[in-house]
């Protein structure tokens, strides 16, 4: 009798020590693909940066010739 609450408490400590490896690995895994997502992102914000930049050259093109035209 004396022997069962240790195997119990056993069990339970083993039983926390694979959930919390679990969790390590899920942890692991979820940086991970932050780590893509972010990638992601940088690859996505400098692509629009570039656009924005064009546009804005296009745009400051237009306005000198729209002024040129208007002072003819």
């Amino acid at each position: 009798m004396t022997d069962e609450p240790e195997n119990l408490t056993l069990r339970l400590l083993q039983e926390l020590r694979q959930e919390m490896a679990d969790m390590r690995s899920d942890l692991r895994e979820m940086r991970s693909d932050m780590r893509e997502m972010r990638k992601d992102l940088t690859q996505r914000v400098n692509g629009l940066a570039i656009m924005l930049t064009s546009v804005a050259g296009i745009m400051h093109d237009h306005e000198e010739r729209i002024e040129k035209l208007e002072f003819r």
